[in-house]
């Protein structure tokens, strides 16, 4: 009995350990498409097409298209930096993206200044597929 416990808590802690790596990881947005996927969730594929900010002091907006089969639910992590110090932080969820399906979305902060100069990162947090 305590084995299956052990084993249990082990499977845990490894579950936890590869999630926390997965959200760890982190892409720096070259304005070039990037593609993204969920690690626990093969059929979950992304491919974040453009990072914007249409007048300077204002949200930042992010298009991403479902490149999975089926719909999906996710969450990305958009950090912008300068001469190496944080200056913004903010996730987008897009709670319903059908296959194939193309979604804009704006952070609900603002970007004080511009994206000039700056360096944008790119994380997917999660992903799920949707029934």
């Amino acid at each position: 009995m305590k084995t299956r416990h052990i084993a249990s808590a082990i499977l845990s802690v490894a579950l936890l350990v590869t999630a926390g790596l997965a959200q760890a990881s982190e892409k720096a947005w070259n304005n070039s498409p990037q593609n993204w996927s969920w690690p626990s969730e093969p059929q979950c594929k992304l491919k974040v097409t453009q990072v914007t900010q249409p007048s300077e002091s204002q949200p930042l907006h992010v298009t991403v298209v479902n490149a999975s089969q089926v719909r999906v639910q996710y969450t990305l992590q958009v950090r912008v930096t300068r001469s190496g110090s944080e200056v913004f932080k903010d996730t987008i969820m897009v709670d319903n993206a059908n296959a194939g399906e193309t979604s804009m979305r704006p952070t609900a902060q603002r970007l004080v200044g511009s994206l000039s100069g700056a360096r944008v990162l790119i994380s997917l947090l999660s992903c799920a597929v949707r029934m």
